[in-house]
């Protein structure tokens, strides 16, 4: 039988599950092909499971991924202004979405997005960065925790360095 929880507190953890395991890799690199081009990439296999079923005959660690992809790569096209794109992909994680006793596997994102960045001098102690950033430039369609995530959408910004 579950142990109460030292601290009174009724939810939130699951007391006495009997913990669970998780192994697997990570690998990542940075490269400078050039003076002005950056590229960082990293990919993640995690094998996790459980002591307990989170759903009927499933040990499985929920909304664990097993592999998990990330690129980013910078172009300074001149000493003010540069171009980042950034892809980030996982495989479709095991969820059950608010408690269902039924198991789903959604699609994960596969999303590419993008930012201009112009730093703007002000004098030689502050200066502004303009950006633009579109994000699922692609328009895939995956879900976040069981929601539909947007598709492609945009933001202007200013942000003040000092």
């Amino acid at each position: 039988m579950p142990q109460p929880d030292q601290f009174g507190r009724v939810s939130g953890y699951r007391v006495g599950a009997g913990g669970g395991i998780s192994r697997g890799a990570e690998l990542s690199t940075q490269i400078a092909p050039t003076s002005t081009t950056s590229v960082t990439m990293s990919y993640s296999y995690i094998n996790a499971d459980t002591r307990f079923a989170g759903a009927p005959n499933y040990f499985g660690a929920l909304r664990t991924a097993k592999h998990i992809f990330s690129m980013t790569a910078t172009q300074w096209i001149t000493k003010r202004l540069n171009v980042t794109g950034d892809f980030y992909a996982i495989d479709s994680p095991i969820e059950n979405p608010f408690g269902a006793n039924r198991l789903m596997a959604f699609p994960g994102p596969r999303k590419l997005d993008f930012v201009v960045n112009y730093k703007l001098p002000i004098n030689d102690k502050y200066s502004a960065d303009i950006y633009t950033k579109i994000e699922n430039i692609t328009n895939y369609r995956y879900t976040d925790n069981g929601f539909l995530a947007p598709q492609s959408w945009a933001i202007v910004g200013l942000k003040f360095n000092f």
